[in-house]
């Protein structure tokens, strides 16, 4: 089961600050939050398990929409807005 922390909007999204769900993509883990914070999949286009403006950073290293993206267990999952440090 991946932890996925949500920060910023995806946290007022979903509604929690943090799930925890299975998957071995990106994809499927994101298939998985929407089906436990509806509210947070209402806000994806369709399509889409991601809501425009965010983005998955992988182990605090790897940013990525890739919904292709392999994942483990053991890997930290962040949500939050893409924009989040830019000038």
């Amino acid at each position: 089961m991946s932890r996925v922390e949500l920060l910023g909007l995806a946290r007022h999204y979903a509604g929690v600050p943090e799930v925890v769900v299975s998957g071995t993509t990106l994809g499927e883990v994101l298939l998985q939050l929407g089906r436990a914070c509806p509210g947070f999949a209402s806000r994806c286009s369709t399509g889409k398990k991601l809501p425009t403006g965010l983005i998955a950073c992988l182990n605090e290293r790897q940013f990525t929409g890739d919904e292709s993206q392999p994942v483990s267990d053991s890997d930290r999952i962040l949500i939050l807005s893409a924009d989040v440090g830019g000038a």
